[in-house]
């Protein structure tokens, strides 16, 4: 390859990271503005216990889905065939496949589950959640393409037509209920809207394909992430568990609230780090030093831009839930500072964890996430009887827990 060539595919790189960042940016604010707008009026046609019951009854799906990541997705994006048609076929079919058995798990699981809550009114409402892993699924294989080539103008693209249409969803699930069931049924419905979209804008047709060759591929490199996702459930879920458990479902519907707050700061950073940093990362895995001084660039910008950003949401938190919810809702506010202190965290651990995961060597993301879990359950102990307040403080400290083991790991392998 000539000079002239690579600089012109290192620019060409470079504009795609660029326009992907923006398209992130932009985005995720009109997204966090349109549930910004769902959420105020919501919450004045829902209660608490409601808001509680949703949530709680989605942790069940999501934590047989985290079970079951095999890290396809991201196997994908790091295999140097990932995107090639072949791959993309068998990575959609396998996704499909697991889907099923990830729908048949909920429904088993949901009435000990509702038990295990005291709360039988979830077992109905959970059970409904299986409808979302197959509709998630049977999206368009295009999306997997889309996550390789930094195509973060399409993934948003979709997330943004998602959510306009979600809007109008969610206000009619409530009026139409009055409960639980219309955030549901709601979801239900926007992930059907997503699966119709991807076909329009990502028009490839699937095909049911098995190659035990490139499947065995695609799973070798996933089983890490298999196994950071179950252990990543129990650190960064586990606490709305003890929450709904403990506290009741009121007190989990305000810390629900907290988290939906906090969800478009997490989207942005799971988009710009695990979207596009990663993939943008594996472009180079066999560059060691373009690796290094990329991530050298990154690692100033979160910690002088980031840095000041957190501890102005963090004080700007309780006057913010003031001013947008009633007095039902004020219990929000106090974790959601520890919640944005705990993201704060996790962005630079998820930084850190990208050069890893670009050159190979998820296991090192794995190991930080099992001390991530311990870490959780030592400052859980201590922690829990200070209520909604510190158990989020405990996501906290285990989230730095987190950072800190992925700070001792060197960016790139030992020659």
């Amino acid at each position: 390859m000539s000079e002239g060539t690579a600089a012109g595919d290192g620019a060409s790189l470079r504009g795609r990271v660029a326009r992907g960042a923006a398209w992130i940016l932009g985005a995720v604010a009109a997204r966090q503005a349109l549930r910004l707008v769902s959420s105020v009026i919501i919450t004045r046609l829902l209660l608490p216990d409601d808001f509680g019951l949703a949530t709680t009854a989605m942790l069940l799906g999501v934590f047989v889905e985290m079970c079951a990541d095999f890290g396809i997705r991201q196997a994908i994006v790091q295999h140097r065939d990932g995107g090639t048609r072949r791959f993309l076929d068998v990575a959609w079919t396998l996704a499909l496949w697991r889907s099923f058995g990830v729908s048949a798990v909920i429904v088993v699981l949901a009435g000990p589950f509702a038990t295990a809550m005291a709360d039988e009114r979830l077992q109905t409402l959970a059970m409904l959640t299986a409808l979302l892993p197959p509709l998630q699924a049977a999206c368009s294989p295009g999306r997997l393409a889309w996550m390789r080539e930094l195509r973060q103008d399409r993934i948003n693209q979709l997330d943004l037509a998602v959510d306009v249409a979600r809007l109008p969803l969610n206000i009619a699930g409530a009026l139409l209920t009055g409960n639980a069931y219309g955030i549901v049924f709601a979801g239900i419905a926007a992930e059907a809207v997503r699966v119709g979209l991807s076909y329009v804008m990502a028009p490839e047709r699937p095909r049911f394909a098995y190659e035990r060759a490139v499947a065995v591929d695609l799973l070798r490199y996933g089983r890490y992430v298999f196994v950071a996702s179950v252990l990543g459930f129990f650190a960064v879920r586990l606490d709305a568990f003890f929450v709904a458990r403990f506290l009741g479902m009121n007190a989990a519907g305000t810390y629900g609230l907290a988290q939906n707050m906090t969800a478009p700061i997490e989207g942005i950073a799971s988009q710009l780090l695990g979207g596009l940093l990663f993939p943008y990362l594996a472009k180079f895995q066999h560059d060691l030093p373009a690796i290094r001084t990329r991530m050298r660039q990154v690692l100033k910008a979160l910690l002088l831009g980031g840095t000041p950003l957190a501890g102005l949401a963090v004080l700007a938190a309780p006057y913010v839930v003031d001013l947008l919810y009633d007095d039902r809702y004020q219990g929000a506010a106090g974790p959601l500072q520890w919640m944005i202190v705990a993201i704060y965290f996790s962005c630079l651990g998820t930084a850190l964890n990208c050069p890893l995961m670009a050159t190979g060597r998820p296991h090192w993301g794995t190991l930080a996430t099992a001390v991530r879990l311990v870490a959780f359950g030592v400052s859980a102990w201590f922690l829990g009887e200070h209520g909604a307040v510190g158990y989020a403080a405990a996501i906290a400290a285990s989230t730095f827990a987190f950072l800190v083991t992925l700070a001792c790991v060197p960016w790139t392998p030992a020659r």
